[in-house]
């Protein structure tokens, strides 16, 4: 299964011919999200050798199995690159003569995204508000986990969009609940991490519950793709074979952070009894939680640096000096884009040519009174940064924002491209007429209309955001 390229790749470069900075800046962020395709991470982490399974992650930690123990294998998991690591794990799985593994299993994957797989079931669901198939894919996950034994060793794949899709509401919540809980942190502007927290405290499934469906004797692996800043295995997906250390204390906390806990609705009701029942009784939960995973392991596979450095490796080939910021980035959208601006200017001191390779995830709050367009974080940030870039003729500086899933905010853009030249390149584009498209959150119909949308497709993949800043000289090819 191969990536997406840029579709529109040329029809940018066609309208902003004359700038290579964009042409480097395409090249580069296509060579990031190439590098994180999951059959690519799955055969550079997983191998068969002598009947043994050895599992490598990016933080060199190394985990072998004698697969000659195991009766059975099971593969479940949940994510936007679901489907394409479980393709790639059974050909590894397949690859030796000298024992037939017996492979089944399920996982769920948003829709649109699916691709028959004979060993194992492929449901497709919501994303990212739960629906009721996610509920459906995780039961079915919950039944085919009852069925292991301690002598099966079960695989569970993990990616960005899992927490959404692998979804079993505590008792006395309701899907509705959880739609209306995800809708609101996600209007609200908060963090992932905060975000499944919450979730994870109102789930049967998340915060190392799943493995408890199984017999504590039972072998886990879980192989992750991560979406998270950081790559806290307890934060990605919502950490459902991962011990949970945060408390519903916690949750609360966050829900009252966010304005949320104190609303006077009906799903509020429920949630805060749900919640506030749990503060009393969580300590003797999490030790049964531990309990499950004497045999469980983790192996992150792929992540925002492996994206990054993809895309300065890339760069460099072109004998363009390459500075690297790392994945860190985080915080508010409007700082952060104007911050790439600042950035893209200053480069102006240096020995050209020049770029700038960083990743992370900014956070975009809506407006809870007024209407909100179309757009994501990664749009959002190129506008501000097209507001705030020095601009003159003959400048031949590029800034890409896009996310790697292809997907940004409720939009079909990956991310934009804005230039040097670009706000006197249209004669809509004064910076009056950008700033109102800001305000409404509306940053996709902007760059719709300038002509720099980044069109990918939904990738398979996700490991957060890849901003991509190129200074040439001008006239460089």
């Amino acid at each position: 299964m191969t990536i997406s390229a840029i579709r529109n790749k040329n029809s940018i470069l066609k309208k902003y011919r004359g700038l290579t900075s964009s042409k480097f800046a395409l090249s580069a962020v296509e060579a990031a999200i190439a590098a994180v395709e999951p059959v690519k991470l799955i055969s550079k982490a997983v191998r068969r050798s002598q009947g043994r399974l050895i599992v490598s992650d990016i933080r060199t930690k190394v985990l072998t199995y004698d697969l000659s123990k195991y009766d059975k294998v099971y593969i479940v998991g949940a994510g936007k690159a679901s489907v394409p690591m479980a393709l790639g794990l059974i050909k590894v799985l397949q690859q030796s003569r000298t024992k037939t593994l017996q492979v089944s299993g399920s996982i769920i994957t948003p829709y649109g995204t699916s691709k028959k797989i004979h060993e194992i079931d492929v449901i497709e669901a919501g994303h990212p508000l739960p629906d009721s198939n996610g509920i459906k894919g995780t039961k079915r996950i919950v039944c085919i986990l009852r069925q292991a034994k301690r002598s099966d060793l079960v695989f569970v794949l993990l990616s960005g969009g899992g927490s959404a899709l692998l979804t079993l509401p505590m008792r006395g919540i309701t899907l509705a609940d959880k739609r209306y809980v995800t809708q609101s942190l996600l209007a609200s502007g908060a963090a992932i991490q905060d975000m499944n927290v919450v979730r994870l405290h109102l789930s049967q499934v998340k915060g190392g519950k799943l493995t408890r469906f199984s017999p504590s004797s039972t072998t886990f692996l879980t192989l992750v793709i991560s979406d998270v800043i950081g790559d806290g295995i307890q934060t990605i997906a919502s950490g459902p074979t991962y011990p949970n250390y945060t408390s519903f204390s916690d949750a609360k906390r966050i829900l009252s952070k966010y304005d949320i806990w104190n609303v006077e609705n009906a799903h509020l009701k429920r949630i805060r009894k749900v919640i506030t029942n749990g503060i009393g009784i969580e300590e003797d939960d999490r030790q049964k939680t531990f309990e499950y995973h004497r045999k469980t392991e983790y192996a992150i596979i792929g992540n925002n640096a492996t994206a990054c450095n993809a895309a300065s490796q890339y760069l460099r080939a072109k004998k363009i000096d390459t500075l690297v910021l790392g994945s860190h980035f985080n915080g508010d959208v409007a700082e952060h884009g104007k911050w790439l601006s600042l950035l893209a200017n200053g480069m102006k001191s240096l020995s050209f040519p020049f770029a700038i390779v960083l990743g992370g995830e900014t956070t975009v709050r809506l407006n809870k009174q007024e209407k909100n367009g179309i757009g994501g974080r990664n749009q959002e940030a190129a506008l501000h940064a097209l507001l705030s870039l020095e601009t003159s003729f003959g400048q031949d500086v590029s800034i890409c924002c896009v996310g790697t899933d292809g997907i940004d905010g409720n939009s079909t853009a990956a991310g934009a491209l804005v230039t040097g030249t670009m706000v006197k390149q249209d004669r809509m584009n004064t910076k009056e007429e950008l700033r109102k498209y800001l305000t409404n959150h509306d940053s996709s119909t902007a760059f719709k209309m300038l002509g720099s949308q980044i069109i990918t497709g939904k990738t398979l993949t996700n490991v957060n955001d890849v901003n991509v800043i190129c200074r040439l000289r001008s006239g460089r090819s």
